[in-house]
């Protein structure tokens, strides 16, 4: 059984995440979390982590050919390109190393809530529009 207690301000706010723990709160607790075992220790005591869901890396498609004007930000939309893959929660989204390589666009890392659409940011910091073609990530 857990007997540490700390204290702390907070900020509330409506999330569909079960924690998100600061870095402040880390450092100030020794705190060390443990992926591969599910464990968490908390200043040397050893927490078990309960974990639901899935997790995985997926393709993401444009939905649709868009042109990005020049020195600009766009949020498109993409969708899984792994048919029959459905998720409703949050995610990374991030560019392949491949697309990266390609040096056209710039897709932003970006935390999204991932339903039937994933909005997807992309920069043109070219002086000439770029096309964006339906293309996985």
């Amino acid at each position: 059984m857990n007997t540490n207690k700390s204290q702390m301000p907070v900020v509330m706010a409506e999330l569909d995440v079960d924690v998100i723990i600061g870095m402040d709160f880390i450092k100030n607790h020794d705190l060390s979390i443990d992926i591969k075992s599910n464990k968490m220790t908390v200043q040397g005591q050893t927490i078990p982590l309960n974990y639901t869901g899935s997790t995985g890396c997926y393709r993401i498609v444009l939905a649709e050919e868009i042109d990005v004007p020049p020195m600009s930000e766009v949020i498109v939309k993409g969708s899984i390109s792994q048919p029959g893959i459905k998720i409703y929660q949050q995610g990374l989204v991030e560019p392949s190393e491949s697309f990266a390589k390609l040096g056209q666009r710039i897709v932003g890392r970006s935390l999204v809530t991932v339903d039937e659409c994933v909005p997807v940011r992309m920069a043109n910091c070219h002086p000439k529009f770029r096309r964006c073609i339906k293309v996985s990530m």
